[in-house]
């Protein structure tokens, strides 16, 4: 296998060579122009009902994923008054967003919980609860399944930053404070929950922190972004990277920058398409869209030496994605008794992904590879192999590489690692899988399409 994993890797490159190279990018694009919100507001991605929720404080949309159709939920608004810079997480075990904190409409900080269910938000009073705040890390912790916030500042709008370094944990009627530990985070803070890895990633401006266990444990990164507050700080599964955007400190011009989390270090993107300055955003990662989208907010310009400010109330949908995503599916049917062939992983350039599919018979399936689903040697595609042994099948690869794959119970797989060369970016491989049989009557699988892409 080591070296059917070779020849693969020296197709893709020798197939690619003849691409104009490109370089791994992110992009912004703005998905739609006008909202019916503007201004400041917060976002949390609905899992049960597939929505992002964005919410303000007199008015709540929920906005299919799949349609794109946005409602205006009914019932008591959050807080029943003004606020700003609120905290908020779903809960996908008690199917209901959670709210806490954020300024009130005289610029103090707030200390209400408030939970949305069935489109109706309700205040929450428990018998412990946080004090005060805004400005926290806030997440739901899908390993301990508790909502868990941390840190934020107890300031009054405008005054001098009062830090908080305290740990809560939310688990729908009552809030519970654990032990913080020295060297937390401390001040402003931002939080998203890490899928890929299943912890909490916090960032404030005394470091990067990561909850293992029942802590928050200090990360060496080389990169540190610049500190902020009201940024938007999310989780891009599709990509497995935390996202943090834009933010405003006091008296300064919004920040457009874009920073990255790999697990490991932080990155600075230079995204394609518009510079976006942003903060008071709200912003959720859609797993159907496969994209961290970006509603209103607010931008602050501060110029001629800071004696003028100007403060627009951004009324648009921006989205940040991925300019090259990888892909593996299902592309074409292959035989009317097929065998599946699923892909596990995805091409990103520098990772591997993996086809398997079931092994019954005494001889290792084999796996082709094609740079075509049109044509093979001068034939066109689909082309029906009952002559090879594969009754009721039909090729729809081209079959330039045929490998065997490797056998390990009842499955077989075979692995494709993508080299980490610039020049694959959006490069296209076809495969299809077939179960040889000795008496002529072989399955073949449906065809899956496989495409690199940069994170």
């Amino acid at each position: 296998m080591p070296r059917a994993r070779r020849l693969l890797s020296g197709m893709l490159l020798l197939h690619a060579a003849a691409l104009t190279p490109a370089f791994a990018q992110t992009r912004w694009s703005e998905a739609t122009a006008s909202l019916p919100l503007s201004g400041a507001c917060v976002a949390t991605y609905d899992t049960t009902q597939n929505r992002v929720l964005v919410v303000q404080p007199t008015e709540t949309w929920a906005i299919a994923s799949a349609t794109g159709v946005r409602t205006q939920l009914t019932g008591p608004t959050p807080g029943g008054g003004s606020w700003l810079d609120a905290l908020i997480a779903y809960d996908p075990i008690r199917q209901r967003a959670v709210l806490f904190g954020g300024y009130d409409g005289i610029g103090n900080a707030r200390g209400v919980t408030q939970q949305l269910a069935n489109g109706v938000w309700q205040t929450t009073t428990t018998a412990a609860a946080p004090p005060a705040r805004h400005s926290a890390g806030m997440c739901f912790d899908a390993a301990a399944g508790v909502v868990r916030l941390v840190a934020g500042d107890a300031a009054p709008f405008g005054a001098a930053t009062q830090p908080l370094a305290d740990v809560w944990t939310f688990d729908g009627a009552q809030w519970t404070q654990a032990a913080a530990g020295p060297g937390g985070p401390s001040g402003p803070t931002e939080m998203a929950y890490d899928a890929r890895r299943g912890r909490c990633v916090a960032w404030a401006a005394n470091g990067t922190f990561e909850w293992v266990g029942s802590g928050f444990v200090p990360v060496a990164t080389t990169v540190t972004p610049p500190p902020r507050r009201a940024a938007a700080f999310v989780y891009d599964a599709f990509r497995e990277r935390v996202v943090l955007h834009g933010g405003v400190e006091s008296g300064a011009t919004t920040r457009g920058d874009v920073y990255e989390y790999d697990g490991v270090d932080w990155r600075q993107r230079q995204p394609l398409g518009t510079f976006v300055r942003r903060h008071w955003h709200g912003t959720a990662f859609d797993p159907i869209a496969k994209a961290v989208r970006v509603f209103a907010g607010v931008e602050t310009l501060v110029t001629l030496g800071g004696l003028v400010t100007t403060t627009f109330q951004q009324a648009s949908e921006l989205r940040y994605e991925a300019a090259s995503p990888a892909l593996a599916q299902h592309f074409a049917q292959g035989c009317y008794f097929n065998d599946p062939l699923t892909p596990v992983g995805l091409p990103w350039l520098g990772d591997a992904v993996t086809l398997t599919m079931p092994a019954a018979g005494p001889i290792p399936p084999l796996l082709a590879f094609g740079v075509s689903n049109e044509q093979v040697g001068g034939a066109p595609l689909p082309l029906p192999i009952a002559f090879l042994g594969f009754p009721q099948c039909e090729l729809v690869c081209s079959a330039d590489v045929v490998v065997p794959m490797a056998v390990s119970g009842t499955a077989a797989s075979a692995t494709l690692p993508v080299p980490n060369q610039p020049l694959l970016l959006g490069y296209r491989l076809y495969a299809q899988g077939f179960a040889p049989d000795l008496a002529g009557n072989g399955v073949g699988t449906n065809g899956v399409l496989v495409q690199v892409g940069g994170r």
